[in-house]
C-alpha cells in the first residue's frame, strides 16, 4: 500500500471507529465510493479491533468511570475538554456523550453553574441541540458534563473524512447557525462555542449536525497553567471573539464570530487568525492581545498563497485549486472575512443573519443576486417584489 493510501486508510478508520457499527459501511461508501479495496480493508480492521484497543487509540482498553458514567470510547479532544461516549452506571442501556475537563480547583464552582444551565434546558427540545443533562465534579477535581447526543463526533473530522465540497461544508455550518439562533431565542446565550461544541453524526445515510447546548467558555479556567501557551490552547482561541478574550461581556455576535471561524477553517484548512503557528513564540498575554487585533485575510488570498500546496487542500474538498478560488470569490470571501471580524459591528447581527447570508450565497451560485433574493423570499413566505406604500 502506498503512503497516500495508508494515510487515507488511517483517516477513515479513526473516524469510522467512533461511529455506531451499523452505520460504518454506509459512511465508507460515501467517503470512498470508488475504492472498494480501501473500504473493505478498513471495515475488516475495525471488525478485528472493536473492544481490543490494539489499532484504534479511541477504544478504551480498561474500564474507566467518572461520576455516574462508565466511559466506553474516546471520541474527540480539544482543550480544555475530552469527549467520550459513555453509559449510565445505573442504566447500562442509556448512553450519553460526556465531556471531561480538569483537574482544577474551579471544577466544583463550574459544575454548579452548569447544573443551573441543565435545569433551564429541561423543557427545551430541539433536534439539532444536544441538551446538557448532568454536570458534576469528581473527588480529584475533574469536571464532567453529560449530553444527550452519544453518537456524535467533531463535525470538522467527519467533513474532512468525507471530503465534502465547499457548498456542503457551508450548508452544514448554516444548519449549525440556525440551531445556535434557536438556542439564543430560547434564552440559551451565549453558547461560548469551542471547536468541540459543534458535532456531527452519520444517520440514515446522511450527515447530521448537533451543537452542545452549553456555555463552554468558563471551562477554559480548567486548563493547566503550564499548557496555556501551547498550540492546543491557541486552537481554542482561534474561535474566540476578542471581547471574550478581553474578559468583556459576551453576546450573540460572540457566537457568530465562532461560527465564522469554524467555517473559515473548514473551507481553507487553516483558522482565520493563524495563532497556532505562533506557539511558543510569545507569552499568553501577548497572544491574547494579538488575537484581539488581528483581522483575517481574504480566504481566497490565503489559498492563492499556498500555490502547489493548494492542490491536496482542494482535493480534500473534491475540487481543484482554480475552482476553489472561484467559489470563494463568488461572494463567500466577504462572508468569511466579516463573520470572524475583530470589530463586532462588522459581523452579522445574529446567528440567524449569518445563516441567511450563507443561504443567499448557496442560492445565488451561478445566478443573479436578484434571483437568489426572490428564491429566499419565497422560501420564507414573502414576495420580494412587493413593497409597502
Amino acid at each position: 500500500m502506498n503512503p497516500a493510501d495508508l494515510e487515507r486508510l488511517q483517516e477513515l478508520m479513526r473516524v469510522a471507529s467512533r461511529l455506531p457499527v451499523a452505520t460504518r459501511a454506509a459512511f465508507m461508501q460515501r467517503a470512498e465510493p470508488r475504492r472498494s479495496d480501501l473500504r473493505d480493508e478498513a471495515l475488516s480492521l475495525l471488525s478485528h479491533d472493536d473492544g481490543r484497543a490494539e489499532l484504534i487509540p479511541a477504544q478504551l482498553g480498561e474500564e474507566q468511570f467518572v461520576g455516574p458514567f462508565r466511559l466506553v470510547q474516546r471520541i474527540g479532544e480539544a482543550p480544555p475538554a475530552r469527549l467520550y461516549r459513555a453509559t449510565w452506571t445505573d442504566d447500562p442501556q442509556r448512553e450519553a456523550l460526556v465531556a471531561i475537563a480538569g483537574p482544577g480547583p474551579a471544577a466544583s464552582r463550574i459544575a454548579i453553574a452548569l447544573e443551573g444551565q441543565a435545569q433551564r434546558q429541561a423543557n427545551f427540545v430541539d433536534p439539532s441541540l444536544a441538551r446538557l443533562s448532568r454536570a458534576g465534579a469528581t473527588d480529584d477535581d475533574r469536571l464532567y458534563a453529560a449530553f444527550e447526543s452519544p453518537d456524535c463526533i467533531p463535525l470538522a473530522e467527519l467533513g474532512d473524512a468525507l471530503r465534502l465540497p465547499v457548498e456542503e461544508r457551508v450548508r452544514l455550518i448554516e444548519e449549525v447557525a440556525r440551531a445556535v439562533h434557536r438556542s439564543h431565542a430560547a434564552g440559551i446565550a451565549p453558547l461560548g462555542l469551542l471547536p468541540w461544541s459543534v458535532l456531527g453524526s452519520w444517520r440514515d445515510d446522511r450527515l447530521e449536525t448537533s451543537v452542545l447546548a452549553v456555555d463552554a467558555w468558563p471551562l477554559l479556567a480548567l486548563l493547566e497553567p503550564e499548557r496555556r501557551a501551547e498550540s492546543d490552547l491557541l486552537a481554542v482561541l482561534e474561535t474566540s471573539a476578542p471581547e471574550a478574550l478581553r474578559g468583556e461581556e459576551r453576546g450573540v455576535t460572540t457566537d457568530v464570530f465562532a461560527l465564522g471561524a469554524l467555517l473559515y477553517e473548514s473551507v481553507t484548512g487553516t483558522p482565520p487568525l493563524g495563532l497556532r503557528r505562533l506557539a511558543g513564540q510569545r507569552t499568553l498575554r501577548e497572544e491574547l492581545r494579538m488575537a484581539a487585533k488581528i483581522s483575517p485575510p481574504l480566504a481566497s488570498d490565503r489559498i492563492a498563497r499556498l500555490e502547489r500546496a493548494a492542490e491536496p487542500l482542494a482535493r480534500a474538498r473534491s475540487t481543484t485549486p482554480a475552482a476553489l478560488l472561484r467559489e470563494l470569490r463568488s461572494g463567500l470571501d466577504s462572508i468569511l472575512q466579516r463573520s470572524p471580524s475583530s470589530d463586532a459591528s462588522q459581523r452579522p447581527a445574529s446567528a440567524g443573519d449569518f445563516a441567511a447570508a450563507l443561504l443567499s450565497w448557496r442560492s445565488g451560485r451561478g445566478r443573479s443576486l436578484l434571483d437568489a433574493a426572490r428564491d429566499i423570499g419565497r422560501k420564507f413566505g414573502f414576495d420580494g417584489s412587493s413593497r409597502a406604500d
